[in-house]
C-alpha cells in the first residue's frame, strides 16, 4: 500500500491493547448481563466482562478472518482476542474496518486449525490519518453499511408478504383444510446433502477466488452475497467436484438461523460449507413453492423439534429428510408462483441494488485500506 499524504504507519502495540479471552464456565449465566463472544459472535451470557464497549473481536484460533465490532461490554472466550483501540491515535470503528480488509491468514502459524499469536498481531502496521480524517472515513463506511441493512430489511418484509400469501392459499400443516398431500422432504428432493466438513482456507483474492457460502449467508429466504468469503481455486476444484450447486437448488441452514432456506436463483459458481444443506428438487415440483413451504412456521417447528447438539444446535441430514410439508397439485404450486412473481421481481431489484452498494463499499474499503 502506498502511503497517503498525511498518513503514518504505526505498529498495533503502539495504538491498541489485545485482551486475551478466557474460559467462560465460571461466569456463564442465563440471566447474565454481558454477552459471551467467540470469533463467530455471541455464544451465551455472563455476569462479568473482560472487554469494554467498542472492542473489535478477532479469532485467536479457528475463524481468524471474521472481525466483529461490539458496542457493549462482553466476555471473550479463549479462542478470541479483544482489540481495544487507544483513542488518542485510533478510532475503534476505523480499527474494525481495517481488520475487515486485512488478511490475517498471513500470520497463521498452524498447519491444521488456523491460529494467531499476540506477538505477531502487535507487529502489524496500521496506516493512520488524523483522528478527524478517521471520523470522515468511518462516517462514510457506516453510511454505506446502514444502506445495506435497510435494504436487507426490505427483503425480509417482502418475504413476510410472500409467507402471508402462502398461508392464505394453503393454510398450515396441522389443519390442512384443503386435504392436500403431505410428503417428506426425502420424497420431494432427489438430493439432500451438505457442504464440505473440511475447515476451509480463505483468500482475499476475489478476482481469482471462488465464493464460499455458509449459514450466515442465507437470510430470510434469500442468499446474501454481500459478505461472502472466498476460497482459492485449488480448493474450489476439489469441493466443486463433490458438489456443484446449481440454479433452483435450495440452500438450508443446519445451524445459526436453523431451518431457514433460500433458492439458488443464479448461475453463479460457488461452494458451500457444512453449515448449509443443499436440497435439489425433482422436476415435478415448483422450487419457489418449496422455498415458501419450508420457510413456513409449521416447518420451522419441525426443525426446532429435531435440533441436535448441546452447544451449537445443529440439524442432521436425517432429520431434514423426515420433515413433512403440504404438497398441493403442481397447478396450484404454479399459481402460487404467479401470485408472488411481483414480490420476487421486487426482491431481485433490491438484491441488485445491494450488489451495487456492496461494490461501492468494497471500492471505498480498498481505497483506504487496500
Amino acid at each position: 500500500m502506498s502511503m497517503k499524504e498525511g498518513w503514518v504507519y504505526r505498529k498495533w502495540i503502539d495504538v491498541l491493547t489485545i485482551i486475551n479471552g478466557r474460559n467462560q464456565k465460571e461466569v456463564e449465566s442465563k440471566n447474565g448481563k454481558y454477552p459471551i463472544c467467540g470469533s463467530g459472535g455471541i455464544m451465551g451470557y455472563a455476569n462479568d466482562y473482560l472487554c469494554p464497549e467498542e472492542t473489535v473481536i478477532i479469532g485467536r484460533k479457528g475463524n481468524i478472518n471474521n472481525p466483529i465490532f461490539m458496542n457493549q461490554k462482553f466476555w471473550n472466550v479463549d479462542t478470541a482476542f479483544g482489540l481495544v483501540a487507544n483513542t488518542t491515535y485510533l478510532l475503534p470503528r476505523f480499527l474494525f474496518y481495517f481488520c475487515k480488509e486485512y488478511d490475517f491468514e498471513r500470520h497463521n502459524r498452524a498447519v491444521t486449525i488456523p491460529s494467531l499469536t499476540k506477538k505477531d498481531l502487535y507487529d502489524i502496521l496500521i496506516p493512520l490519518p488524523s483522528i478527524c480524517k478517521q471520523e470522515t472515513i468511518v462516517t462514510k463506511l457506516d453510511k454505506l453499511n446502514e444502506i445495506l441493512v435497510k435494504k436487507r430489511e426490505q427483503l425480509k418484509e417482502l418475504d413476510r408478504l410472500g409467507q402471508a400469501i402462502f398461508y392464505d392459499m394453503f393454510g398450515d400443516l396441522q389443519s390442512n383444510i384443503c386435504n392436500y398431500n403431505i410428503e417428506s422432504l426425502n420424497d420431494i428432493f432427489e438430493l439432500i446433502t451438505d457442504g464440505t466438513h473440511q475447515t476451509p482456507t480463505y483468500t482475499i483474492d476475489k478476482d481469482n477466488g471462488y465464493k464460499f457460502l455458509s449459514a450466515k449467508d442465507v437470510v430470510s429466504g434469500s442468499i446474501d452475497w454481500t459478505n461472502v468469503k472466498y476460497i482459492p481455486h485449488e480448493l474450489h476444484e476439489v469441493l466443486y467436484k463433490r458438489l456443484a450447486p446449481r440454479r433452483n437448488d435450495i440452500l438450508l441452514c443446519k445451524n445459526g438461523t436453523t431451518g431457514t432456506c433460500a433458492l439458488v436463483d443464479t448461475d453463479e459458481v460457488f461452494d458451500i460449507y457444512v453449515s448449509l444443506a443443499l436440497l435439489r428438487p425433482y422436476a415435478k415440483y415448483n422450487p419457489i413453492y418449496l422455498v415458501h413451504a419450508i420457510n413456513s412456521p409449521c416447518t420451522k417447528m419441525q426443525f426446532n423439534d429435531a435440533l441436535k447438539g448441546v452447544g451449537v444446535p445443529n440439524l442432521h441430514l436425517g432429520e431434514i429428510r423426515r420433515v413433512k410439508i403440504i404438497v398441493p397439485p403442481i397447478d396450484f404450486q404454479n399459481h402460487f408462483e404467479r401470485k408472488v412473481i411481483g414480490i420476487e421481481s421486487q426482491k431481485q431489484k433490491i438484491k441488485q441494488s445491494i450488489v451495487e452498494v456492496q461494490q461501492l463499499l468494497d471500492y471505498t474499503m480498498n481505497k483506504y485500506f487496500g
